[in-house]
């Protein structure tokens, strides 16, 4: 679990350096933190939930 998390970060860092827009950094931050982002959806799938 925590090396997938790492390399969600990394992908994250690398796509928020790629940004040509604040509008694209905000996607990105809803992307990978929202409610339905990546890390929740890969934590759901592993039994975790968040408060």
């Amino acid at each position: 679990m925590e090396e997938k998390l790492k390399q969600l970060e990394q992908e994250a860092l690398e796509q928020v350096e790629a940004a040509s827009s604040l509008k694209v950094v905000n996607d990105i931050r809803v992307q990978y933190l929202g409610k339905k982002g990546a890390d929740y959806r890969s934590a759901a799938r592993n039994g975790q939930t968040f408060c």
